[in-house]
């Protein structure tokens, strides 16, 4: 993996506060250029199209991330990420190529299971954008924060790759930065100062869930088949206790644990973040606090009674009402 630059910090606090000339959001996005965000160059984990997935997915797990930019000696550029959700997608698929159920693959190792659907030498190039559509977009580190809000909520970008003025990967620009970039000038957004949940109508689509007693592998099934981020995890009665997005890969580390994908929810449960929720009666901008207080991508909605989910709060939720809010 020559192509590896250093690690990414998750710790996304490292952003300064730009000191830019702004009295409302639009002027704010319209004022801030992604170099204001991003100051410095970050140490960025990158891998080459040519290496072994499983080589990969270490490096990922060492640096707790969940996402790299691919390189391609051919195009001399970086053309796609590989994310954890490719992986776990790739390995289903390939189960069900070879006729292998849960049952079986439960009780195999790591490498037995490899092995048996052929992912050992598999390369990054033949994985990476398996669970996604193949949106990627460059943006110069002088483009303004406008331009990349509008290519995000667009095109339901989760991140885009930055580069500098030589052509060369600068750093990269998520949805969570965006996030916390809002949150870090909260007092501009005064027009959501008082406005909950329920008064912008966001987040209440339907919520794909998973029941307690089923796998993560039906969990990640459905966030390939749905194009979604993650899933609520609901009980006999219908109520939330749990969620699983791609960061809970990490429970499995896709090293000899991989048995954990193929077991009950309930006997993993203990290993699970608690789920944040919120009501409709929340403030939206309390909303983003939660989000950056906690590190999350999502927020469930649920009814105050029942607990059960009446709808769900992702970040390019919040994205889209706040590009929604802003000026030509």
């Amino acid at each position: 993996m020559d192509h590896i630059v250093g690690a990414r910090k998750k710790d996304l606090e490292r952003i300064a506060d730009p000191k830019i000339a702004a009295i409302n959001p639009t002027e704010l996005f319209a004022n801030t250029k992604l170099v204001d965000i991003f100051p410095k160059p970050k140490n960025i984990v990158t891998v080459n199209e040519n290496d072994k997935v499983v080589d990969a997915m270490i490096m990922m797990g060492k640096n707790t991330i969940l996402s790299v930019p691919v390189y391609s000696k051919t195009s001399r550029g970086y053309n796609k990420f590989l994310d954890v959700l490719d992986v776990v997608s790739y390995i289903h698929q390939s189960m069900v190529e070879k006729k292998i159920d849960d049952k079986q693959a439960a009780k195999m190792e790591r490498d037995e299971l490899f092995k048996a659907i052929g992912f050992s030498d598999v390369t990054v190039s033949k994985v990476a954008n398996f669970n996604v559509r193949n949106n990627y977009y460059l943006f110069e580190g002088r483009a303004p924060a406008r331009a990349v809000l509008d290519r995000i909520v667009q095109s339901n970008l989760h991140r885009v790759p930055i580069l500098d003025g030589e052509g060369e990967l600068y750093g990269i620009c998520s949805q969570t930065d965006l996030i916390l970039f809002i949150h870090m000038h909260s007092r501009l957004f005064s027009d959501f100062e008082n406005k909950t949940v329920k008064d912008l109508g966001i987040g209440f689509q339907k919520v794909h869930t998973i029941k307690n007693t089923e796998n993560m592998m039906n969990a990640f099934n459905l966030i390939h088949e749905k194009h979604i981020s993650g899933v609520g995890v609901v009980d006999e009665k219908g109520a939330l206790v749990g969620a699983i997005s791609g960061s809970d890969v990490k429970l499995i580390g896709l090293d000899s644990n991989i048995h954990k994908l193929f077991i009950p929810y309930t006997e993993i449960s203990s290993e699970t973040k608690e789920v944040i929720h919120v009501v409709p009666e929340d403030k939206f901008l309390d909303v983003v606090e939660k989000m950056v207080t906690n590190h999350i991508h999502r927020v469930f909605i649920l009814d105050p009674q029942t607990k059960t989910p009446v709808g769900v709060l992702s970040q390019i939720d919040v994205l889209r009402a706040i590009h929604s809010s802003l000026g030509k």
